[in-house]
């Protein structure tokens, strides 16, 4: 047996390893973050839907608080969304639109 190519070679079986480890654990850990950032996006995409039916509703000549959950102050819509965790806001989205003049014909 040739025991000066055992040492190299349990080297590179043992760095291969550790590189396939790392790379699991860095992607395991890029997921859990990844999910939060969705979670987070999908609370935006409702804010912003919010916001489309709110100009629908207007187009066509009706009032949007009527209904949706949404107020208006100073002259605009204001629509909010929060995730609350454990009795404390995690996050909080609050978007303003302008109220559509109607224009008299």
């Amino acid at each position: 047996m040739d025991k000066h190519g055992d040492i190299p070679t349990l080297i590179l079986v043992i760095g291969v390893f550790l590189v396939c480890a790392i790379t699991i654990l860095s992607f395991a850990l890029f997921n859990n973050s990844l999910s939060e950032r969705f979670n987070s996006l999908a609370y935006m995409a409702h804010v912003n839907s919010l916001s489309e039916q709110a100009r629908f509703y207007e187009n066509i000549g009706l009032n949007p608080e009527d209904y949706l959950e949404i107020k208006t102050e100073n002259g605009a819509y204001n629509i909010t969304s929060k995730k609350i965790d454990n009795k404390k806001i995690t996050l909080y989205i609050e978007y303003l639109i302008p109220v559509k003049v109607q224009s008299s014909k």
